[in-house]
């Protein structure tokens, strides 16, 4: 799909540029649901202001809320990045929304304020958020980016391009509080949570139930250690930290068959 930049230059003077975009795209992704079933489509020269907001099913990589496409030269790919976005089957942790800036974005340009501003691109999950921040000053280009919780946003010095998982729900009771981080080497770590909710085990325990989707190493907070955590009915070995109340243990990749998993923490 190339070209649609001339949209805006088609509908310049004709109060009818914004009605001509929404019907283009409309006719555009109703085609390629219907001729491209597995949305195998690349949206390139689509990156105008119209364009991006109004595209749903086709965006780029982690906080777009769309799907990937790699075009890097054969035998030059970053597996080391591809795999924060892409799970083993093929599969990625999709946010629901299309990637939209911050409000503190809206009316500054983060290109060439000679960083006095930072990109910055929200979505949401089901039971969280994530936020983009890219150091794009200058040739918009980054380096690095790290996953991380966005407790520690107080603990980082701005100009670093970073993704930040935000802890949205959290579940409490009497005995303890708990939040879920996911799958916390992917960018979109939250993106695997697909249920949540707590319960009583017996009358001494409470627990924590959740359906995740994917594999590796998964994170959460509590403010007390759980006694036990299973995975599909099995214990599994965690780590937690007394200081911080992290915990962390790894869903393991299945030989086959599904990524979704159904996790108790029992306290």
């Amino acid at each position: 799909m190339d070209v649609q930049n001339i949209l805006k230059t088609l509908g310049t003077g004709h109060r009818g540029r914004v009605k001509l975009t929404r019907k283009y795209h409309q006719a555009l992704e109703a085609s390629i649901s219907k001729n491209y079933p597995g949305n195998g489509i690349i949206s390139c020269m689509s990156h105008n202001t119209d364009g991006l907001y109004r595209l749903r099913s086709l965006e780029h990589r982690a906080v777009g809320g769309c799907g990937i496409y790699v075009s890097d030269k054969p035998g030059h790919h970053n597996f080391n990045l591809l795999k924060k976005l892409v799970l083993p089957n093929g599969s990625i942790l999709r946010a629901k929304l299309p990637g939209r800036p911050t409000r503190d974005c809206l009316f500054s340009d983060p290109t060439r304020d000679k960083y006095d501003s930072l990109l910055k691109i929200w979505n949401l999950n089901d039971y969280n958020g994530v936020v983009g921040v890219f150091n794009c000053q200058g040739a918009g280009c980054y380096l690095k980016i790290l996953s991380i919780c966005i407790e520690l946003l107080t603990r980082i010095g701005v100009g670093m391009p970073l993704y930040f998982h935000i802890v949205v729900e959290t579940l409490s009771s009497k005995k303890f509080i708990c939040a879920s981080i996911g799958l916390i080497n992917m960018f979109n770590s939250g993106g695997a949570i697909k249920e949540l909710k707590d319960q009583h085990e017996s009358e001494k325990d409470e627990c924590v139930r959740l359906k995740v989707h994917g594999c590796g190493m998964f994170g959460s907070y509590a403010s007390i250690r759980p006694k036990r955590i299973r995975a599909d009915a099995n214990d599994v070995e965690f780590k937690y930290e007394e200081r911080s109340g992290f915990i962390t243990f790894t869903l393991t990749e299945p030989v086959e068959g599904s990524y979704h998993w159904d996790i108790i923490a029992i306290f």
